[in-house]
């Protein structure tokens, strides 16, 4: 198991100058965090990639977890298959979020 905290904003909101209050923590479960995670997280990529599942997202610009940690494609479901799971724990307002 890894994990990683991370401060932002959870909700689409224009706090002007305000820094970042949220904070988050997303725990990864699954095998191996270096050979066997990096390749079973680049396959289903490709796998999401070559079948063209991004082709509906509206137009912008993305980076590549906001675009494959949805559930619009099959890049979750290809890496639960093989073990792996997010949680994103409970942050400061409460809130509990986790994609299994």
């Amino acid at each position: 198991e890894s994990f990683g905290v991370g401060k932002g904003f959870l909700q689409d909101k224009d706090d002007g100058d305000k820094a970042p209050a949220d904070t988050i923590r997303l725990e990864v479960s699954g095998p191996e965090p270096g050979y066997l995670t990096c390749s079973i997280c680049i396959v289903a990529a490709a796998k999401v990639l070559v079948r063209g599942e991004l082709r509906s997202m509206p137009g912008g610009v993305y980076t590549p977890a906001t675009l494959l940690m949805t559930k619009e494609t099959s890049f979750l479901r290809l890496v639960k298959e093989r073990g792996l799971t997010f949680d994103w724990g409970q942050h400061e307002a409460g809130e509990r979020y986790s994609i299994q």
